[in-house]
């Protein structure tokens, strides 16, 4: 029987879903600006009434996209390289789990939709026998609802798509369930295209969300509402550094005004030099033509490059003649729109923290040197370790729920940390030319060395802990090698000694003269 949201009972599945479908939808707007800006859709915000007159549309969608460049140089930052829960040198079976849900492209994915959206998420899927499913999905499509007394507790969650034959589908995950449904309708055709062509599904077209009707979805031979066995929700936030009451910040949204700026200044600059280009003349002393059917004056010439401007010599019977000169007005000086441009994207390099050489590339005729480049990152860096801190708890969360999934006891371990690939810009001789020093020295307690381990080593030079296993791997295979050889070695000299004893020593001192005389005794026979 059909559910309309309407209708559903206080507390119901069906009211939860009414009440998450509702929030998702209202943040839609927002999110698909941000997704729009990133992308390089970017309406002209602040043109005036008389410039949109002037030239309507013609400016629509022009842009300079500087959001894709304050998102990816964050992004390009932050990649995971392990887990470490029980092993210290990094649990190699989350690892694998990792590579098999190939999320070393879906974390990017996710990161990089946290970064424009303010939040991403994560879901587990448990498989029998196999390893689980892990998927990253967009906050267009997903929502998360977390109880007010713990943030951390999350008590519901929520993924809508649309199918093939246009019809939405929504499965909204509780702590003992999951419950799907589908809109007893298709969705209007407009908002299936848009989902296809990767966009959130909208409600013009459509009857108010109230008034939509769900049937029960269920597959052959799946029961419903489908049992969750994890007993927790399985939809993990990702969140881009949040606060206490939003889920997350987008990147975008700081720096949105400043980007508008530069596309209204850029605007202003091609028009500029569009009438710069063929200069506004004057002329004085020429009488000026009228229209004889309107009485209006007439252009007394033709503007163009391959004309020639002409008049008439002055009467010589006229004893006042009036002198002809022409001339042109000054060129338009683009200069300061470059410069407010400037200003506008050294505030986005303030605002963001971005540094301002990944904004405009070499800024200088002498390419800055590497201790100015990691001054002027400090910014971008402290901002990124705060981002992999939540990050972090997300994907560490991620996990934890797959170890449930997966029966593991580290499932209930609130230890666990992320490791993450360092986000500085190094000097690689520099670093190992430090970890060398520090392989050599003493100084730990009781005048040990600073550095004992192999691997200790290999994680400050920056190997993540799979390049360490590996390395290490090698690295034992050679010494066996080398170890062999070495006892092939010596077991061949002692069959050669063997075979072919040496005689005994002899020792003989003479008194007289106190000569001690050593040499070996000739064998007899």
């Amino acid at each position: 029987m059909p559910v309309k949201l309407s209708d559903a009972a206080p507390g119901s599945p069906e009211a939860i879903m009414a009440r998450l479908l509702g929030r998702l939808q209202a943040r839609v707007p927002v999110f698909q600006r941000y997704d729009d800006y990133y992308d390089g859709v970017q309406p002209l915000a602040f043109a005036s009434d008389k410039f949109r007159s002037a030239f309507g549309n013609r400016f629509r969608e022009f842009s300079s996209n500087f959001m894709a460049l304050v998102v990816d140089g964050t992004r390009e930052r932050l990649e995971v390289t392990g887990f470490r829960f029980d092993d210290p040198k990094g649990d190699k079976d989350l690892w694998e789990i990792w590579q098999e849900n190939d999320l070393d492209a879906g974390s990017q994915l996710a990161h990089t939709e946290a970064l424009i959206k303010g939040v991403s998420y994560a879901i587990v899927e448990p498989a029998s026998g196999e390893t689980p499913r892990i998927t990253v999905e967009d906050p267009l499509d997903c929502i998360v609802a977390t109880d007010p007394r713990d943030r951390r507790k999350r008590i519901s969650a929520l993924k809508r798509w649309i199918d093939d034959d246009g019809h939405m589908i929504v499965y909204t995950y509780l702590p003992d369930a999951i419950y799907k449904y589908r809109s007893t309708r298709p969705w209007t055709s407009d908002a299936t295209r848009a989902v296809i062509e990767g966009m959130a599904p909208s409600m013009a077209g459509h009857e108010t969300l109230s008034q939509v009707k769900f049937d029960r979805l269920a597959t052959d031979g799946e029961n419903w509402p489908l049992p969750n066995p994890l007993g927790v929700i399985p939809v993990i936030p990702l969140p881009n550094r949040p606060r206490l009451k939003t889920d997350g910040q987008s990147e975008i949204a700081l720096v949105l005004s400043n980007q508008d700026a530069i596309n209204k200044y850029r605007a202003d600059a091609l028009i500029a030099a569009e009438y710069a280009a063929f200069r506004q003349r004057w002329a004085i002393g020429i009488d000026i033509p009228t229209d004889p059917d309107t009485g209006r004056a007439m252009e007394p010439f033709e503007a163009a490059v391959s004309h020639l401007w002409a008049v008439p010599p002055a009467d010589p019977n006229d004893p006042n003649p009036s002198p002809v000169s022409f001339g042109e007005f000054q060129a338009t000086d683009l200069a300061p729109y470059k410069l407010m441009i400037d200003m506008e994207v050294d505030h986005i390099s303030h605002v963001s923290r971005m540094p301002l050489h990944q904004l405009m590339g070499q800024t200088q005729s002498v390419p800055a040197s590497g201790e100015a480049i990691k001054s002027a990152e400090t910014g971008l860096i402290a901002k990124c370790r705060t981002s992999e801190v939540f990050f972090g708890d997300g994907w560490e969360e991620v996990m934890r729920v797959t170890l449930r999934a997966m029966g593991d006891a580290r499932s209930t371990m609130r230890t666990a940390e992320t490791l993450w690939r360092n986000s500085e810009t190094r000097n690689e001789a520099v670093i190992t030319d430090a970890v060398v020093k520090l392989w050599t020295a003493n100084g730990g307690p009781n005048d040990r060395p600073i550095l004992e381990s192999y691997d200790e080593a290999l994680n400050i030079l920056g190997f993540s802990p799979t390049a360490i296993e590996r390395m290490e791997t090698e690295r034992e295979l050679v010494m066996a090698e080398q170890e062999a050889k070495q006892a092939e070695a010596e077991a061949k000299q002692t069959e050669a000694e063997a075979a072919n004893p040496r005689p005994p020593l002899s020792v003989t001192r003479d008194r007289a003269s106190g000569v001690t005389t050593i040499g070996r005794v000739p064998r007899v026979g």
